[in-house]
Parts: structure tokens; C-alpha cells; sequence
């Protein structure tokens, strides 16, 4: 598989490279790791966000701490309980 790095796609490199560094591993075991991790991650995140414990002064700080470029979460209350979902820019 190709990953298309020139033109309108050279930020990619920088990206891939990037999650070689955090991984501190060669890039294709990196992207891999990431694409593992990431639906891991957001289930977890959304668990938490779910809690009923939370204010909804610290479940919107644990979203606006957590949410990135490309994923925002938001909380939803469906038949009385708090649903948080993943949206995905």
C-alpha cells in the first residue's frame, strides 16, 4: 500500500513521521498501532464521558481536553441516560 505524499498530501508525511516518533517504532508498525489504539481510545473516552458521577462542568472539560482535530465528542440523553458520541472530522 501507497500513501500519496505529494502536492496537497505532503502534510502526511509529516503526520506519519510524526506518529513513528510517539511510537518510537518504524512508520508502518506505527500507523498500524495507531489505528489500533484510536477505536480503543475513543471507546474508553466515551465510557468515561458516560459517568454519572460527572458535573456537566467536568464532562464538558474531559471533552474539550480530549477532542481533537478530527475527533469531538458530544453527549446526547436517550431515554435517560447519557450517551456520548464520537464525531469524526
Amino acid at each position: 500500500m501507497r500513501i500519496r505524499t505529494d502536492e496537497d498530501y505532503a502534510y502526511r508525511k509529516d503526520v506519519i513521521e510524526g506518529i513513528a516518533d510517539f511510537y518510537d517504532a518504524n512508520k508502518t508498525k506505527s500507523l498500524i498501532s495507531a489505528a489500533d489504539d484510536v477505536p480503543r481510545l475513543v471507546d474508553a473516552a466515551q465510557e468515561i464521558i458516560e459517568r454519572d458521577d460527572l458535573t456537566h462542568k467536568q464532562r464538558q472539560e474531559i471533552i474539550e481536553t480530549i477532542s481533537t482535530r478530527h475527533i469531538s465528542f458530544e453527549v446526547d440523553v436517550i431515554d435517560g441516560d447519557l450517551k456520548a458520541k464520537a464525531r469524526f472530522e
